[in-house]
């Protein structure tokens, strides 16, 4: 089924006009829900419409507009998938303008966000091929995430696995300054420094008594390179690993204060920096409390 045209209200409800006056930063909320209708007029949302095939079947999509001012919205606030469908339930800024205030449901699921983009990557792509603007290829390469996600599905489960291990060898002996043959064989993962892992175990996998075979011994390499690697980190100095959860620390008080002072004079840069550091130590008392409860659950 083609997907239906998105038609909220232009005029700003009582409740709207409520969430607009207490927006004080991010005004692109409230740009966007006043001049939503203009950006998405008629035409526009017919050529969304077209990123999609007609079909009887199924349920009709959600309407293209909607789930391009959520990318909009995205980009602007630099936020992942996931945190979008957290922020059209729990931020009523997002809530304002993709027009669902106060739902308790998402209006759309990361999956069908996801989809929509590729969507529109397509198009894209396909409007540089036709016009012969910019190349289709490279701008494919600089859009496009697909390659990344065939990787995952056609490349052998069991050579991901050994070019991960390859990586690990690799950045231990670029640390040590040493050959990476010499760290594997020490490490109990030789087999790994080749090309492909599953050259290497040279099984026949048709068979199922081999592949198991070849997956229970993945999986000791696996562990014993996990067990080096621990040991590797038991070996270091106790101050670096003590100076390591110091800067962890300030790197989270960092991440709330930012970069720059807020204020003019000592003590009021003292206080911002004091109130953050105490948003930190919420956070570390709240997932204290947190592991406490479930370890109280799994006795």
């Amino acid at each position: 089924m083609q997907p239906v045209h998105w038609q909220p209200p232009v005029d700003l409800s009582e409740q709207e006009e409520q969430i607009v006056k207490r927006i004080r930063r991010a005004k692109l909320f409230v740009f966007l829900r006043h001049h939503r209708h203009e950006l998405l007029e008629e035409a526009f949302q017919q050529e969304l419409a077209g990123l999609y095939r007609a079909s009887k079947r199924g349920q009709p999509p959600i309407a293209p507009a909607q789930l391009a001012l959520a990318i909009i919205v995205q980009a602007y606030m630099g936020v992942s998938d996931d945190e979008v469908i957290e922020a059209t339930v729990m931020d009523r800024r997002w809530q304002l303008v993709l027009d669902c205030v106060d739902t308790e449901q998402a209006p759309f699921s990361k999956g069908t966000l996801v989809a929509f983009r590729q969507r529109l990557i397509e198009r894209t792509i396909e409007v540089a091929r036709q016009s012969q603007a910019f190349g289709a290829r490279a701008l494919r390469a600089a859009l496009d995430s697909s390659p990344l996600w065939g990787a995952g599905r056609v490349e052998d489960t069991c050579n991901l696995v050994g070019h991960a291990l390859k990586k690990v060898m690799r950045v231990v002996a670029d640390q040590q300054g040493r050959e990476m043959a010499e760290v594997a064989s020490e490490a109990g993962a030789e087999l790994v420094c080749g090309s492909s892992l599953k050259a290497a175990l040279d099984r026949d996998w048709d068979q199922q008594v081999q592949k198991d075979e070849a997956l229970a011994l993945i999986l000791q390499i696996l562990y014993t390179v996990d067990a080096w690697v621990q040991q590797l980190t038991d070996q270091e100095d106790k101050a670096v690993r003590e100076r390591v959860a110091v800067e962890h620390t300030l790197a989270h008080v960092g991440q709330w204060q930012g970069r720059r002072a807020r204020y003019r004079g000592v003590r009021k840069n003292l206080f911002d920096l004091r109130r953050c550091a105490v948003v930190h130590n919420l956070h570390v008392l709240a997932r204290s409390q947190q592991l406490s409860v479930e370890l109280q659950d799994a006795a």
